[in-house]
């Protein structure tokens, strides 16, 4: 807007001096030359703001231009993050892997085997508790199989497979607990373990 107005500001003031001008070079046989001239200034005062507005029209696509790199840039931004969350689920299920070898090695040393196990781990990779042991659920068996008799569903329908745990299985599976909650650096209160028959 200070641009057109800047423009119609000078043309005014040179159509006054040219104005005056003509008025005193009435009868001159240099006045058609004068015209010509006055034509040309008239030009320029004209398309010089209009160039500084095509110029604006230049800077307005360069930032255009910036604005499409930098979604370009933020497009890499989501892909690298989608990356890091898919690495970070990677590296989760390996882990999970390998704290269930530990949990069936633990197990095996009491004859007994991992039926099903179940890991509560904080599984959020831009935390500082990433890979923290929350709490464990595990079912036991001295088979390594379930026997249908060994499974109860409650008036809930709730399934529960220690049916027939006696004193001898409640024992265990506090001594599973406590080396479990141990070997794992948990809270005992952290350890769920059941023991089927």
């Amino acid at each position: 807007m200070d641009v057109l107005l800047g423009m119609v500001r000078n043309v005014c003031a040179f159509v006054l001096l040219t104005t005056v001008v003509n008025n005193l070079m009435q009868g001159s046989v240099y006045r058609k030359y004068i015209r010509f001239f006055v034509g040309i200034v008239m030009l320029v005062l004209v398309i010089n703001p209009i160039m500084s507005i095509l110029s604006m029209d230049v800077s307005f696509q360069d930032n255009i231009s910036k604005y499409i790199e930098d979604a370009g840039r933020y497009e890499i931004y989501e892909e690298i993050k989608m990356g890091e969350i898919n690495a970070a689920n990677d590296i989760m299920q390996e882990y999970e892997k390998s704290l269930d070898r530990s949990l069936e090695a633990l197990v095996k040393k009491h004859n007994m085997y991992v039926v099903d196990s179940k890991w509560d781990i904080a599984d959020d990779y831009s935390e500082d508790n990433f890979g923290d042991i929350e709490g464990v659920e595990v079912r036991v068996s001295a088979s390594g199989k379930v026997d249908v008799g060994d499974i109860s569903i409650d008036e809930d329908g709730n399934v529960d497979m220690s049916a027939g745990t006696g004193s001898s299985e409640k024992k265990l599976a506090d001594k599973l607990c406590e080396e479990i909650a141990e070997t794992l650096n948990i809270g005992r209160e952290c350890v769920r373990v059941e023991v089927l028959i």
